[in-house]
């Protein structure tokens, strides 16, 4: 029988019991086994954030030597290019749920491998600013919704049931971190052969390999005869608008706490201080290429078994003990990065890192269930949630460069962290300030 063929049997493990049933009712529809759909998207997602990240070391270099060694310069430069892929992602967020619902996932899932090929190639045959902001910014934001974006709405279209969505979501976090582990490594190890511009065609080819296998093995989750009727013919005016995201800021007080504190967390993610992260590291600590590429695979390492650490600090503190004790680790990992761009501090931050990494994820849960208990559908909180991110991720980039060239001139380079130490202790102290009824945990 069918289910005598299959090696391991549902009975066997409760996590698979729980989207047995539509294994079969997916295979009928002609997509496959949703696992196994599942996993490939989270591939996808995993060499996403490869290709983005293979560039990560080799271009400060590059940019530095286009400002005839001005680090400063460049860093400033650099900030404002991650500031316009916070700006491109605001406005072109709510556009990419609109076209997979009109036009397929796959689509806009071959999008991010199609524009690094092309723009990754661009750079490296000429390797002038303006073709590495292209790439910077171009690439960053296909990145966002070629990944994040367009698979989170793949994922919900494969895996019908909260259950099995939920096991499928787990998946690209640790891909997200095992892709930070592979960029860094193989763009250094070829660009320490062959020159900083080599590491550009090593994300060709991580995109390349992505392409292919988007192309070739995933499955079209959004066929025409589920698309809605008149999706291709009026453009929702109301989800497209880049400023919906107001109304889960107007919507209810809890909802309107909860964001506030998410939107805060936003603050210290790793796309935002990026940038700021690689000029310490290489500029103040003075690591070595090799140093930083190694340091960079252990935060990916962090970034990837984090997931398990949330879980269980969640299971054994609840929802709100764990937010204040990632919003803790948080604290002390920024204020001891901050103290002193020494080597011994850039490595000794990463067990904070293993521990504040996931520090979102029970507040974004918590508003998810708010925004659904006072009207608002779960897409439409998603969609407007994410460009309240874009704003972060906007601006804050600016701030910490900024504070870093500040820093500079007043002996303290570490300026940043500690303005992003206050932004966690802020959130933490609107955290505390939330009554359990009002975010719907009473």
């Amino acid at each position: 029988s069918r289910s005598a063929a299959r090696p391991l049997s549902p009975r066997s493990f409760p996590a698979m019991a729980a989207v047995s049933t539509e294994v079969e009712k997916e295979e009928e529809r002609g997509l496959g086994s949703p696992s196994i759909q599942a996993q490939l998207i989270a591939a996808h997602m995993g060499l996403n954030v490869a290709a983005l990240t293979a560039t990560l070391t080799s271009r400060p270099g590059m940019v530095i030597d286009l400002y005839n060694g001005d680090a400063s310069a460049a860093a400033t430069q650099m900030t404002a290019w991650t500031t316009s892929v916070g700006l491109l992602e605001f406005v072109l967020n709510p556009w990419c749920g609109w076209l997979s619902d009109s036009f397929g996932r796959k689509p806009c899932l071959l999008l991010s491998p199609v524009i690094s090929v092309l723009l990754k190639l661009n750079a490296f045959r000429n390797p002038s600013l303006r073709n590495l902001a292209l790439e910077r910014i171009i690439s960053g934001a296909a990145t966002t919704l070629s990944g994040t974006t367009s698979s989170s709405s793949a994922l919900s279209d494969i895996c019908p049931t909260s259950t099995s969505l939920s096991l499928a979501t787990a998946q690209l976090g640790t891909a997200a971190g095992l892709g930070v582990l592979l960029g860094p490594q193989l763009g250094n190890a070829i660009a320490s052969r062959r020159g900083a511009r080599q590491a550009l065609l090593a994300g060709v080819a991580i995109s390349a390999i992505q392409f292919v296998l988007v192309f070739a093995t995933v499955k079209e989750s959004n066929p025409p005869g589920k698309r809605p009727a008149e999706s291709t013919k009026v453009v929702p005016a109301k989800q497209n608008n880049p400023l919906n995201f107001l109304q889960i800021l107007t919507k209810d007080k809890g909802l309107c706490g909860l964001i506030t504190v998410a939107a805060m967390q936003c603050c210290v993610e790793g796309k935002v201080i990026s940038d700021m992260n690689t000029f310490y590291i290489s500029v103040e600590a003075q690591m070595s290429d090799s140093q930083r590429s190694m340091w960079i695979t252990l935060f990916g390492a962090c970034m990837a078994i984090a997931g398990q650490v949330a879980r269980s600090s969640i299971r054994v503190l609840g929802q709100r003990g764990h937010t204040t004790f990632s919003n803790f680790a948080t604290i002390a990992g920024f204020l001891l990065l901050g103290s002193a761009a020494t080597p011994v501090t850039v490595w000794g931050v990463l067990p904070f890192f293993l521990l504040s990494t996931e520090r979102r994820s029970a507040v974004t849960a918590l508003a998810d269930k708010r925004a659904v208990a006072v009207g608002i559908g779960r897409g439409e909180f998603a969609g407007a949630f994410a460009n309240l991110r874009a704003i972060v991720v906007a601006v804050a980039p600016m701030m910490y460069g900024y504070f870093y060239v500040k820093g500079k001139q007043l002996g303290r380079p570490g300026l940043g962290y500690w303005m992003g130490a206050l932004i966690i202790a802020l959130a933490e102290l609107r955290h505390r300030a939330l009554k359990d009824e009002e975010i719907g945990l009473a």
